[in-house]
């Protein structure tokens, strides 16, 4: 077999989410509009039941800019990642390298490999959602930064934009023209709903603990790079006007329409 890199996502609470045949329609939907498949044929990508696979086609060993292509994957995982933000949906990915084969026979697909077995048994011990990186690749991430999860794996700070707004407590609020000038205040809107949904699930005694559980490593590896942005934001009742003194009530309407 191949050794490819090689992208599994889990999404996560799917038993639940099939009673509501709607949904699950709207969340196959938006699967079937992600940018990867722009990208083909150089990524290839698996559907089944609530799993995600991306790969690339390439070998491994031949990739000739392995920069570009930890980019491009990473960038996958984000656009399935804000596009779930309005409907309070998330996932487990896990981006890695390993042996995966996927073949078109006369009548099914074939899709087998260490790469599957490994990623599948490993994401399901992760206290933890969002998009982690084999630790062997990620002296390739130069665009996304990363944060140590365990021995294996570093977790993916995704949200680029909240990392351009995390700043010292005293900073905060900063000027909108900060904002304004870059014109992405409708990303930092869908910033805001997701922290404020994981912090409303971490702290929801109703919730299984494990549930819960999941939540609460999140914003943990959260804090790793944006602590003050979370502390003011909690502080302040989850009002992004205390992050930035600007009127957020057209961004956050925007949130999971066509115009967000």
């Amino acid at each position: 077999m191949t050794e490819r890199l090689f992208l599994y996502i889990d999404i996560l609470g799917f038993s639940e989410l099939i009673e509501d045949v709607g949904k699950v329609e709207q969340i196959y939907s938006i699967i079937d509009g992600l940018n990867v498949f722009q990208h083909a044929p150089y990524f290839k990508c698996i559907v089944f039941s609530d799993t995600i696979v991306v790969y690339s086609t390439t070998a491994w060993a031949d990739c000739t800019n392995r920069n570009a292509d930890i980019m491009w994957m990473c960038e996958f995982a984000q656009d399935l990642f804000y596009r779930l933000i309005w409907n309070d949906i998330h996932f487990r990915a896990m981006l890695t390298t390993g042996d995966f084969e996927h073949k078109n026979l006369t009548n099914i697909n074939a899709f087998y490999g260490q790469a599957l077995v490994k990623t599948y048994n490993y994401e399901q011990n992760i206290v933890c959602m969002g998009l982690f990186i084999d630790k062997r690749l990620d002296g390739y991430s130069d665009i996304f930064k990363t944060t140590s999860y365990d021995k294996n794996y570093n977790f993916v700070h995704i949200m680029q934009t909240l990392g351009d707004i995390s700043f010292d407590e005293s900073d905060y609020p900063f000027s909108p023209d900060i904002i304004l000038d870059e014109g992405v205040e409708n990303f930092h809107a869908y910033d805001f709903v997701y922290l404020r949904n994981i912090y409303r699930h971490m702290t929801d005694t109703n919730l299984d603990p494990h549930i819960r559980a999941k939540y609460l490593g999140t914003w943990q590896m959260l804090r790793t790079r944006s602590a003050d942005l979370l502390n003011v934001f909690v502080r302040n009742n989850l009002d992004p006007r205390s992050i930035s003194n600007f009127d957020w009530t057209e961004p956050l309407r925007r949130v999971g329409t066509p115009d967000g």
